[in-house]
């Protein structure tokens, strides 16, 4: 019976190890993928950044073209490019967005975990959930804005505009920017104290995982 007892108990505390080990991989390997999560949404960001950069470059030689104002409404013309590029790396960031929402999911299992400082990890979870909702706000309101842009190069090819209707199209421009640019200020916040968080969390279980060695 002894025997039996001592058996049982051997077996218990290697499943509990073992439970633990896979616990701690499962921890490191959630935290790698929530940052390169973020490196992929910044790596975004600033593609987005760079293109509305190029606005202005973009729109004079759309105008200085062989076909003057016709040629904004050519979807290869510079000013159409700068708004595809665009549309496409939004397009990447909803991807993005989307993978930060399940990794915020597994992210909750830590806090049941005993791996990790309970109340960390819940602050953690608050500015990643923080951070996702803005993301999306971000990103519809970004799309919105650029068919709306879109729209009104296309409006510069009509023969028929007057010039208070040309001037007019950098007013609405600068608006649809500018909202976009006071959601991303309310995004940008989040990252270094996020990422300052899941280095310091990965630190902790890589010297932990030493200690068990």
């Amino acid at each position: 019976m002894k025997k039996i007892i001592k058996y049982l108990s051997i077996l218990l505390i290697s499943t509990l190890l073992f439970g633990c080990d896979n616990s701690l991989e499962r921890s490191k390997r959630t935290i790698d993928a929530l940052q390169d999560n973020m490196t992929q949404i910044i790596n975004i960001l600033n593609e987005i950044q760079n293109e509305e950069e190029n606005i202005q470059r973009d729109f004079e030689a759309t105008l200085n073209s062989e076909d003057g104002l016709t040629a904004f409404g050519d979807e290869n013309s510079a000013i159409q490019i700068n708004v595809s590029e665009r549309e496409y790396q939004l397009g990447l960031l909803s991807e993005q967005v989307g993978a930060l929402e399940k990794y915020i999911e597994e992210f909750t299992t830590f806090t049941d975990a005993e791996l990790l400082d309970r109340q960390e990890v819940i602050q953690q979870i608050d500015l990643l959930n923080q951070l996702q909702e803005n993301l999306a706000v971000y990103s519809k309101d970004y799309q919105a804005n650029i068919q709306s842009e879109q729209q009104i190069y296309h409006s510069l090819s009509d023969p028929e505009i007057d010039y208070n209707r040309f001037y007019q199209i950098f007013e609405q421009v600068e608006t649809l920017m500018t909202t976009n640019h006071i959601n991303l200020e309310k995004i940008l916040g989040y990252f270094e104290p996020i990422n300052t968080q899941l280095i310091n969390f990965k630190i902790y279980l890589v010297n932990l995982a030493e200690s068990k060695e």
